[in-house]
């Protein structure tokens, strides 16, 4: 394939990276350039492995790069106090005698500059495959967690967000808000997902068959990185995975609360 022309396939997943570079790049916000560390963990959970990503970023720089807004690949090599301490090839970290440095280990590494311009013009490149834009919750309590929030169902489409003991709460958080609404206004898996949750007193199952437990896998991954998104300063997981067969939303989530009429017959 010649460099720069990418497959559907490819595009959805350089979009899937950079919404990855994102959440990773805020752990390190203050270095210049700026240095995103993705763990390897984090690439299988949208699907991508440690070539293909390396892969893909080329790809990104030759068609999109410009001088002052370009991704670099740091090929695995561990710096710290001006001294290389380790080497990462594919999948092997090797680290010199003596030398422990257990966060940069299994991590593709990053050089970011100026990434908002190249957010920028993923979106006016590949306008099919990024999501919709979705809004960000970022007044929730600076000390609160996963665990304090709570979501409910006010309708089919809406839903109630509150933390109970710190006398937050956030009315009417819109399906389309998320970024969970399809372009003929259906909502999408991961909205129905959060349905399942809330049916389930928070617990959502996998599909029996391979091909569907893995596809469903992988909305319930999306979701997680979009609760994290809309989210941000609760700290903690939003779900946390049940064996291989199921994952449990860790915060509170309610179904819509309908009302019990009686009848006279």
């Amino acid at each position: 394939m010649e460099q720069g022309k990418l497959t559907q396939k490819q595009e959805r997943q350089i979009c899937d990276l950079i919404g990855v570079i994102v959440t990773q790049s805020k752990l390190s916000p203050d270095s210049k350039p700026l240095l995103v560390k993705i763990p390897f963990q984090v690439l299988q959970s949208i699907h991508i492995s440690y070539p293909e990503a390396k892969t893909l970023i080329g790809h990104w720089n030759a068609r999109i790069a410009k001088e002052k807004s370009y991704i670099t690949i740091l090929n695995g090599t561990i710096y710290h106090d001006g001294l290389v301490i380790g080497t990462m090839v594919t999948e092997v970290f090797e680290v010199l005698e003596g030398v422990h440095f257990d966060d940069e280990k299994d991590c593709l590494m990053l050089w970011i500059d100026d990434l908002d311009k190249i957010i920028e013009r993923a979106v006016a490149a590949f306008p099919e495959s990024i999501s919709p834009s979705h809004i960000v919750i970022d007044d929730t309590p600076a000390d609160a967690d996963w665990r304090s929030l709570q979501l409910r169902f006010i309708d089919g489409r809406t839903l109630y967000a509150g933390i109970a003991s710190k006398s937050w709460a956030r009315n009417g958080v819109e399906c389309s808000q998320l970024g969970l609404e399809k372009k003929g206004g259906r909502p999408k898996e991961q909205w129905h997902i959060l349905e399942e949750a809330a049916a389930n007193k928070g617990l959502i199952k996998l599909s029996s068959s391979k091909t569907a437990k893995e596809s469903k896998r992988k909305q319930i991954n999306l979701l997680k990185t979009l609760l994290k998104e809309v989210f941000p300063r609760l700290t903690g997981e939003p779900l946390e995975p049940l064996g291989g067969d199921a994952y449990q939303v860790v915060f509170e989530i309610l179904p819509e609360q309908r009302e019990e009429r009686a009848y006279l017959e």
